[in-house]
């Protein structure tokens, strides 16, 4: 049976040639700003009330990263 880590190399071996074998691309590291463009603009922001999959992303991107559980699941600041 194959492993998760197999697959992914496998697969970004068989990607590599597709992109031009043209070194790896580096991070932009002088902006501070996290642009994120969504397929459609979120009618209702509460995950709770609409079952729509943009309102889910949209709050997993803004709500569930201000905090998170450490090994002694303790809450730890993210982007707090």
């Amino acid at each position: 049976m194959i492993s998760r880590r197999q697959l992914a190399l496998s697969a970004s071996m068989l990607a590599w040639p597709a992109r031009g074998g043209i070194g790896w691309a580096k991070a932009d590291t002088t902006g501070k700003v996290l642009r994120v463009v969504p397929r459609a603009e979120p009618l209702v922001f509460d995950p709770h009330q609409s079952q729509a999959n943009v309102t889910s992303v949209h709050a997993a991107m803004v709500y569930d990263t201000l905090f998170a559980w450490d090994a002694n699941m303790a809450p730890q600041p993210q982007m707090v």
